[in-house]
Order: structure tokens, then sequence, then C-alpha cells
């Protein structure tokens, strides 16, 4: 199984658990360094901590409210006194001047840290802090004046109760529900995988053997036999590929396209609307042979017609039967049949595996 298939179940599951715990006052503060990759996190009790990329964990006696990287890789640190702390693996930790104390909040946007302080918004994209401008309000809690209220701390402890209760049980669900569907997925691919590679078991190889060579007598010298013939293909392959539809259309359109000396199995896959594998597998368990060795019995086939018909030059028969020249057509001809074209024209027969259009 697959399970790369759960990260985006994971990742929806770890959405709805931050949503969940979003207003828990111990969830850390954490931040990824653009520069090594390393996660810093901010904790009450540990202090802040530096998890690397290998591994290793670090610690530092610094506490943290916010935690905030330029783009540079300088780590921003503003605690609950509002002191405002950098970091840099080449100079460590110090203050930022003139931003010891009184900083109301710290933030960042496209990679630049922004502080606010006394409704002033500060830039840290420089060396020094740099005045952005002034806000119309004030980041600092004002003082509230005292008063008496009558509580029920009993009341409120049990809906906090309730309230947590039912958070954690909608985290559980989340969880559950994430985990049923990643697997389901994952067993529906793989039952699909199952069965393409069942379907490609079942058209097994066909084995064709060589049959024994025919020797043609030339009919004019009597005393002479010109040289056996060897069978390139097999006799009944244009029964085989006539007696059904899908056989059919694949001789048509290789006898229409013959002058094309590029036309093969991606040509034919495209005009039928198939796949090229579906067009290989179908020749195969019909014929025995692979496509290219069809489509090479097809074009000698049309070729040796052609030339006992007389009515073309070996030259135009090449070029009807898509061959670059008429000396590679004579050259392939020789091969396939054993006979230059003149020898097998002077013979008048065809060779014993060929087959009448």
């Amino acid at each position: 199984m697959n399970w790369k298939l759960l990260i985006p179940f994971v990742l929806i599951l770890a959405l709805q658990v931050q949503d969940n715990c979003f207003a828990c006052e111990t969830s850390p503060v954490t931040v990824v360094s653009p520069t090594d990759g390393s996660l810093w996190m901010a904790t009450e009790s540990d202090g802040l901590l530096r998890f690397g990329r290998n591994g290793r964990v670090l610690k530092y006696d610094v506490t943290a409210q916010s935690l905030v990287f330029d783009a540079s890789g300088t780590l921003y640190i503003l605690d609950a006194s509002g002191a405002l702390t950098r970091y840099t693996s080449v100079e460590g930790f110090s203050a930022v001047p003139s931003f010891e104390s009184g900083v109301g909040a710290l933030s960042e946007s496209a990679g630049i840290p922004y502080i606010i302080k006394d409704s002033l918004l500060y830039s840290l994209s420089g060396d020094a802090p740099e005045l952005v401008r002034t806000l119309p309000f004030s980041v600092s809690a004002p003082s509230l004046p005292e008063f008496e209220y009558e509580t029920e701390p009993t009341q409120e402890s049990d809906a906090s109760s309730e309230e947590k209760k039912g958070s954690a049980l909608s985290t559980i669900l989340w969880i559950a529900l994430g985990l049923f569907l990643g697997l389901l997925i994952g067993f529906l691919l793989f039952r699909r995988k199952s069965k393409e590679e069942k379907e490609v078991q079942k058209v097994e190889p066909v084995i064709q053997k060589e049959e024994t060579p025919v020797v043609q007598a030339a009919p004019v010298q009597e005393e002479e036999v010109p040289a056996a013939k060897e069978e390139s293909a097999p006799l009944g392959i244009e029964e085989a590929l006539k007696a059904s539809e899908f056989g059919q259309k694949v001789w048509d359109l290789v006898i229409a396209n013959l002058s094309n000396p590029a036309y093969g199995v991606e040509q034919v896959a495209a005009d039928l609307e198939i796949s090229r594998i579906h067009v290989n597998r179908k020749l195969k368990a019909q014929t025995g042979y692979s496509p290219s060795a069809v489509f090479k019995f097809i074009r000698m086939n049309h070729a040796s017609r052609l030339l006992l018909e007389g009515k073309l030059t070996i030259a135009d028969v090449a070029r009807e039967c898509g061959f670059a020249s008429a000396s590679y057509f004579s050259t392939a001809f020789k091969d396939y049949y054993k006979l230059s074209p003149s020898e097998y024209v002077a013979g008048k027969s065809p060779v014993s595996g060929t087959l009448d259009l």
C-alpha cells in the first residue's frame, strides 16, 4: 500500500487539531528557518528549542512569546516583557537596540519582520529598525478599572470541562475518519493494480515454430535451382487479421498508409483511438507475432503483388510501399524473400508464406 496517499488526510487532521487547540495556552510557538530548514520551538518550561534536520536538538534558556525569521535567516524573539532579541549563527543572541522593552507585537510579511511599539510600526529588514508609519491606535493594553464581579466558579469550571471533552471527541472522530478514508483509498488502488496485472498475464506470448524453407525453381532454366527461400512470416497471418473486426481495421489502415514509411503502431493506435499497448497485445494474441513483424509482412506481401502485376517499375513499387530508395527496397526484399525483385519477377510465383490481398 502506498502510504503517501494518507498525507492529505494527515494534513487535514493536523489543521483540525490546530483549530481545536488554537485557544490552548500551552501550545508552543514554532517557526522554520528559511536557510537551513531547522525547526525552532518556544516552550513555557524548556525555553527555546532548535531541532536540526540531522536530528540534533539544542536548548536555549530564552523565553519567547513570538518567533519570526527574516529572509536572511535572522531569528527575532519577543518575550512576554516586550523585549526584542535577535539570533544569528555568527553573533548568537543579542538585544535589538532601542527595543529592549515595550514592544507590543512581532509579525512577518514576505520575509520582512515588523514590530509595533508606542503606536509606531517598524520594519526590521535592514541592519537597523526603520519606521514605516504611525498607527491610528495603540496596541498596548489599557489599564482597566477594578470591579467586583459575582461569579460562579463551579458552573464555569463545568462548562469549560464539557467544552474540552467535546473538542477532544471531535479530534478523535476526525482522526478516525481520516484513517478510514486513507485505508479505503489505498485498498481500492491496490485492488485496481492487482486487476491490471492479472489482465496483462492473460495475454501469453505465442511461440511460432520456424517452418522449413521452400525451394522455388526457375521456369526458364530447369537445370538451375534458385537458392532456398526462408519464410519470414507464418502461414495464416492474413486470415488471422481478417477474421476479426479489429484485425481487418489494422490491415486496412496499413494498406491505406503503405507509402508512409513512418506509419506504425503509434499511428494505428491514434487512428483507432486506443492505446499503443492495446494494439500490441491484440496483434500478438491474434497472430503470435510482434506488430513490427506483422507490418513488415503486409508491406512485403503488397510489394510482391505489385511486382507480379508488372505495371510499376521497381522504383515505383519501392515508393508505393514506403521505401526511401529502390536500392534499399531491393536489399530489404532480398533479405525477406532470398530473391532480388528482378529474380522474383522472373520466377512469376509468390513465395510460400505470403498471402493474397
